[in-house]
């Protein structure tokens, strides 16, 4: 995804100093509001996107809230096989299947640096909250017995986000966009996995908390003036 937001910086800059004489009147203006339609990622299977709302409080100070979607999903057999000495040398253990789901709501304050171009740099600063839900199946296979392992898993996350990027008004009431961001997430998630190992069956629960911090998540959006 990194290359893609790469690519549209660099056409960006080059549409700008070719249109740079009409970037006046296509650049917002105070009270504008726009929607947005984002996306990163290319895959189906794996994929984060969602729409938001724009609104200019200044010409230089906006304030944006959005709706996040992202799932991820392989229904792929992804099997390791065991060589160990000693051990039943057609024992394998794979997962079938394994998906998430995330929504999350949030809000983001944005600084623009406006310039005689109609490309605009901008920084913002916000949060946004999550709401998690995930699945694995997996299988421990041998030549004279089979065990399996569910586990499902649900939470909420909050995270403080920090971006920066670009947009390029290439007409009055549109705009394209791509953004880099840095983040840093806390997840409290509630884990439930049911085993059945050497024809028994159990089910044990577990609760997990942690910090993640991450970079480099790209962005792409288009934004429509209304």
């Amino acid at each position: 995804m990194k290359k893609y937001v790469a690519l549209l910086v660099l056409f960006m800059v080059l549409g700008s100093s070719v249109c740079s004489s009409a970037s006046e009147e296509n650049l917002p203006v105070k009270g504008t509001k726009q929607l947005m339609f984002g996306f990163s990622g290319w895959n189906l299977n794996d994929y984060r996107g969602g729409i938001g709302f724009r609104y200019y409080l200044r010409e230089k100070t906006v304030l944006r809230f959005g709706l996040d979607v992202g799932w991820r999903r392989n229904d792929n057999e992804d099997w390791s096989v065991r060589t160990y000495e000693g051990e039943d040398p057609d024992a394998k253990t794979g997962t079938l299947l394994s998906s998430s789901t995330s929504i999350g709501l949030g809000a983001v304050l944005e600084r623009h640096f406006r310039s005689s171009w109609n490309v605009v740099p901008y920084i913002g600063l916000g949060m946004f909250g999550w709401y998690d839900k995930s699945k694995t199946d997996e299988v421990d296979y041998h030549s004279d017995y089979t065990n399996y392992h569910w586990r499902e898993g649900k939470g909420y996350s909050i995270e403080g986000l920090l971006l920066g990027g670009l947009q390029w008004h290439f007409a009055p009431n549109m705009s394209l966009g791509g953004e880099y961001r840095m983040s840093l997430k806390y997840s409290h998630s509630e884990y439930e996995t049911a085993y059945e190992d050497y024809g028994y069956s159990r089910t044990t629960s577990e609760t997990r908390k942690s910090y993640n911090l991450k970079v480099d998540a790209s962005r792409l959006w288009l934004s429509i003036a209304f």
